[in-house]
């Protein structure tokens, strides 16, 4: 038996989400796409939209970004190919929508389009650390029987800066039950 994947994100987000809400280390997170989610993507009209002549929001979502954004990170997620990051964010400026998103993510920072499994997991590599998902994996099997989890990659490990490491290690012991 195979997970949709969209059910696949849905459910893997919302563990993240409970995660983290659980071990208070991040706020919920949210992600949006782009055109004609946020922003208006006008027919017929090619390049960067940031290049554009003319940009526009779409209706409430000003209101609804800045309700979000109190509570929620908010970034962008879209299977725009040519703009980088950056080109993004200045669309966002331009519409003064900017202000309420944390990131974008993309092709050219990611390496993959949506829906590929591989540019939400790019994704949860770059917000979640490695520090703030113990037990995640666990979590993630036991809740879908071993089906919905990706192979992960090993990277590296990135050095612990020294005025963090106590807190760490502290919190480590104590959610593995060696402290309370």
């Amino acid at each position: 038996m195979s997970v949709h994947p969209s059910a696949y994100h849905a459910l893997l987000w919302q563990i993240i989400s409970n995660d983290m809400r659980r071990n208070n280390k991040i706020k919920d997170i949210y992600l949006f796409d782009w055109g004609d989610t946020l922003m208006v993507d006008t027919p017929g009209i090619a390049g960067k939209m940031c290049d554009w002549g003319h940009v526009e929001r779409v209706k409430f979502a000003e209101e609804t970004l800045k309700k979000i954004s109190l509570k929620a990170s908010v970034y962008v997620a879209t299977d725009a190919t040519e703009s980088t990051p950056e080109d993004i964010e200045k669309a966002f400026k331009r519409v003064g929508l900017d202000k309420y998103i944390k990131g974008y993510f993309c092709k050219q920072n990611t390496g993959f389009t949506k829906p590929e499994p591989e540019f939400y997991q790019a994704i949860i590599d770059i917000l979640i650390p490695v520090r703030n998902s113990i037990k995640f994996a666990e979590d993630i099997r036991s809740s879908t029987s071993g089906r919905a989890f990706w192979q992960n990659t090993f990277h590296a490990f990135l050095e612990v800066p020294t005025h963090e490491a106590n807190k760490l290690i502290s919190d480590l012991r104590f959610i593995k039950g060696l402290s309370w």
